[in-house]
């Protein structure tokens, strides 16, 4: 496996971000700045996507039905990752 193609299975399928720099640093230079670009790349989308969750549907008077389960998710995720950041 290549540098590239390492750095990005460590950036993307390690849960953790210091695990996953510390796999991609472990197996080259190269492949540790893959990890953090992907890494960080996955975080700011989870972010971005999560915000964007919790503001679907907030200028309606009244949420479909099949919003409010998503709405519930993005408010609990984003109270969560303010707590515990």
């Amino acid at each position: 496996m290549n540098d590239v193609s390492y750095g990005m299975w460590a950036g993307l399928g390690v849960d953790n971000t210091a695990e996953a720099v510390a796999a991609g640093a472990l197996y080259s230079d190269a492949a540790g700045k893959v990890a953090v670009l992907a890494k960080t790349t996955r975080n700011a989308m989870m972010d971005s996507l999560s915000w964007r969750t919790l503001f679907t549907g907030l200028g309606k008077a009244k949420p479909k039905p099949s919003q409010t389960k998503l709405l519930s998710y993005g408010r609990s995720f984003q109270s969560l990752s303010l707590v515990f950041s």
